[in-house]
């Protein structure tokens, strides 16, 4: 596995997530049609997570077009190579379609089983993030850095639930407890934007 190929990757990753993120301003005022997943409310679907998807995809393969790729909304397409991307081109649709201006597009770049980059976009910010193996975190070109904080009194936690909860007493009973004990608990509706936020820049 060459940095150089991880590298070109990850520019190309952050041009399809820029391209993307285009889609999602232009029709960000304009969603009316939303599907229900899962028989959850807040499992959502709209037409611009497939539109995204599509973009991201169009971009990736023109340049790698032997990588494997698996989005959140086509699936899964194998082809021949050791890389694969995973999409999930709306991180955030709930907010997104309320129009609350926290979402993202998250893009995780693997060689074989290991993860090489990632890549998450807030387009309404125009906050780019992005990180490749052994070089570090950035965002729009500045270092970023995991807070040393290490004691839960002074802390600031982001969380993110799934849609679907399992064990609920246990897991909101916990939650409950971490958030009396400490500045907060946060759920900002789009996960990767809330461990993006966790950084700190240097």
């Amino acid at each position: 596995m060459k940095s150089k190929e991880i590298y070109k990757r990850m520019q190309v990753g952050i041009r399809a997530a820029r391209s993307a993120g285009k889609i999602l301003e232009l029709y960000s005022s304009k969603i009316k049609n939303l599907k229900i997943k899962n028989n959850i409310p807040r499992d959502i679907f709209s037409k611009v997570d497939l539109m995204s998807e599509k973009e991201i995809y169009k971009t990736i393969i023109k340049k790698f077009g032997n990588d494997n790729f698996y989005g959140e909304e086509t699936g899964e397409i194998k082809n021949k190579g050791d890389f694969k991307w995973v999409i999930d081109p709306l991180d955030g649709t709930v907010n997104y379609t309320h129009g609350i201006p926290v979402y993202s597009i998250s893009i995780a770049i693997f060689f074989k089983t290991t993860c090489v980059s990632g890549i998450i976009y807030n387009s309404r910010a125009d906050e780019m993030f992005y990180a490749s193996l052994n070089s570090g975190a950035f965002l729009n070109g500045a270092k970023l850095n995991v807070s040393k904080e290490n004691k839960l009194k002074n802390s600031l936690i982001v969380a993110a639930l799934p849609s679907k909860i399992k064990n609920k007493t246990i897991i909101y009973k916990s939650f409950a407890k971490i958030n009396e004990n400490s500045r907060g608990v946060l759920r900002i509706g789009s996960a990767a934007m809330a461990y993006s936020y966790s950084f700190r820049k240097s």
